[in-house]
């Protein structure tokens, strides 16, 4: 059958964290293509260049990340996803290899259940070394997350997530809700509000409080910038401008 390119973009950004004794910096730029292989499947490839720094750390490493995924819908409500990523030279400490894997079921308009699953060749260490939202243990390699979200009104959202994730002292677990809300502003703007909390259920982990601000501005499907400002408190204390 015939083989068509559905999308295919640039993409570039800065992000800088800032904790109580440290600041940290990535700039990014990358290229990503997504191509229908047959009905209802995808398949994309990308490449990602990033530099970062962080003198704190003694970190200083300019990563050049691929990245090959695969999404099919075989029901009309339930989509499937694989992505593997591999580093072609030195590795960002925050994008190691890995693998990850997913589904989500629409069980209704507006509310969906997940689940996926993540295996990486070296821990995540989310920019600046403090922990960030969707990471339940910075030393973790495996990590399982099952949850639910669903659409409050037309403009906001909200998700509960379930998440454990396995380390070398055994197996932490983590209970996480988010609410964000994006208003539009104008045609093509728009102004982003979020929150989320985090509470263990087993393990050494703290709970936390983040909430999130920014704006986005989208031109047709070929033009969007945004900005985000996010902080966190509890386990750790970060404060990230992307």
């Amino acid at each position: 059958g015939e083989r068509t390119f559905s999308s295919r973009g640039l993409v570039a950004g800065y992000e800088t964290s800032r904790g109580e004794r440290t600041l940290a910096e990535r700039s990014a730029v990358g290229a990503h293509i997504e191509q229908r292989v047959w009905n209802q499947a995808f398949a994309t490839v990308g490449i990602d260049a990033r530099h970062t720094t962080d003198p704190a750390r003694g970190i200083d490493v300019s990563s050049d990340l691929a990245t090959a995924g695969f999404r099919w819908t075989p029901l009309p409500r339930l989509s499937q996803r694989v992505q593997y990523e591999r580093n072609l030279r030195e590795a960002d400490p925050t994008y190691p290899n890995q693998t990850t894997i997913g589904a989500q079921y629409d069980v209704a308009p507006g509310a969906r259940l997940f689940v996926s699953q993540r295996w990486s060749d070296a821990p995540i260490v989310p920019l600046g070394g403090a922990q960030v939202a969707g990471l339940i243990t910075p030393t973790s390699t495996r990590e399982t997350a099952i949850g639910a979200t669903s659409n409050l009104g037309p403009y906001t959202g909200i998700t509960s997530r379930y998440l454990l994730g396995s380390t070398i002292n055994g197996t932490d677990a983590f209970a996480a809700l988010g609410v964000v809300t994006r208003i539009p502003l104008s045609h093509g703007l728009s102004a982003d509000l979020g929150i989320d909390a985090g509470k263990p259920v087993a393990g050494q982990r703290q709970a936390y409080v983040g909430a999130g601000a920014g704006g986005i501005y989208q031109r047709a499907e070929r033009l969007q910038v945004s900005f985000q400002y996010q902080g966190r408190w509890g386990d750790a204390e970060q404060r990230t401008v992307a």
